[in-house]
């Protein structure tokens, strides 16, 4: 594997033997020496030392913002979203995938980046239930993340089912544990991770009791948490504290990095260094009735839009006020001549949330997306 088509080679974790032939001629005379090259590994950053900085990078958006040495200097594992699934266990990356992921693999390689490739996403839920639930389909899915492992150098797996069933969120333990075994039994350096959500509204379909002994890391998804439906109130959607009555209570219920956290380790044990909490590189936006008024158009979360819109297209008016949450160290703004109504991370709450992260003692932080 650290062998490329042009001749070149790469390090990649792992020692590699590789024989070099050279035959020179001279007339009629062809004289052929071959001698062996040990290719010494590239370790990987070590993760017992330094705290989870990570990235998902979607293929879909990938051209907007490709792997550049800007991330491969920030990050220290890559989640590359998304492997397809079919529901007879067998894996679907694209070619698009993997020439994305080809293209910056010997750069992430050099830089000790790992690249876990994440499979699923929003539209995997049923898919996902179907293999869980079938002993033998389950054996296929595993088996052939291993192979994908072992093909193309990955770095471990990363699960995004987008969710499992209340009554059957014990076979999300049961998936777990089969690909963790699997993939510790190939190389115990691997990571075995999966995106769980913030909030009220999904934690319990995880068996989180049991399924962390099967996971390196959670991947906190606190984003998204602002409920919009006409005529209701507007939330931050990423928020890192519960939101107090100074500032009105802009957080939904348990809809904060903080409240989750303390949730999963009081109720389920979930142990602090297991979970990365998730900053947003995009914003929810709704309109309102006014200043602090509700919510006037239908949407689920409300529409995302991208934080470079956000800064370039709406922080630029004189129409819009950006306010701070103290109490949520979160940001919002507020357009007088639209009632444009945005929350949304920026630096500020990013690095309150990095504060976060060496204070409280989680794993790190990851952002979606690049």
């Amino acid at each position: 594997s650290a062998l490329l088509s042009d001749g070149r080679v790469f390090r990649t974790k792992y020692n590699e033997n590789v024989d070099i032939t050279l035959s020179i001629t001279y007339g009629k005379v062809t004289e052929t020496i071959s001698f062996p090259v040990i290719i010494k590994a590239k370790p990987y950053q070590d993760l017992s030392q330094e705290s989870v900085v990570g990235s998902y990078v979607y293929t879909g958006t990938y051209n907007n913002r490709p792997v550049d040495d800007i991330l491969l200097d920030t990050a220290n594992i890559i989640f590359l979203a998304f492997v397809n699934l079919n529901s007879d266990g067998t894996l679907v990356p694209t070619v698009d995938f993997l020439t994305k992921y080809n293209s910056f693999k010997e750069k992430a390689y050099d830089a000790g980046v790992r690249v876990v490739f994440s499979i699923g996403g929003a539209a995997g839920a049923d898919i996902f239930e179907s293999i869980a639930l079938d002993d033998y389909t389950r054996s296929v899915f595993v088996e052939n993340c291993v192979n994908l492992i072992k093909e193309h150098d990955f770095a471990g797996v990363d699960i995004d089912w987008e969710y499992p069933t209340e009554k059957n969120a014990e076979y999300y333990t049961i998936l777990m544990k089969d690909l963790y075994t699997a993939v510790k039994a190939y190389d115990k350096e691997l990571l075995v991770t999966s995106a769980i959500p913030a909030g009220p509204w999904g934690h319990y379909k995880f068996d989180l009791s049991n399924s962390h002994n099967y996971l390196d890391y959670i991947n906190l998804m606190s984003y998204d948490l602002q409920v919009s439906n006409n005529g209701g109130k507007a939330y931050h959607h990423s928020a890192l504290y519960k939101s107090d009555a100074s500032n009105g209570y802009k957080t939904y219920g348990m809809c904060s990095v903080e409240e989750t956290v303390n949730y999963w380790n009081k109720n389920y044990g979930v142990p602090y260094n297991k979970v990365v909490i998730g900053a947003a590189f995009y914003g929810r936006m709704s309109t309102l009735t006014g200043l602090n008024g509700v919510i006037t158009n239908d949407g689920d979360c409300g529409a995302s839009i991208r934080y470079n819109i956000i800064k370039n297209d709406y922080l630029s008016k004189s129409t819009v006020t950006e306010y701070w949450d103290d109490s949520a160290c979160a940001p919002w703004l507020y357009d007088t001549a639209t009632g444009t109504f945005i929350s949304y991370d920026n630096p500020r709450s990013i690095e309150y949330k990095c504060d976060y992260v060496k204070t409280k003692g989680v794993a790190g932080i990851f952002w979606w997306d690049y």
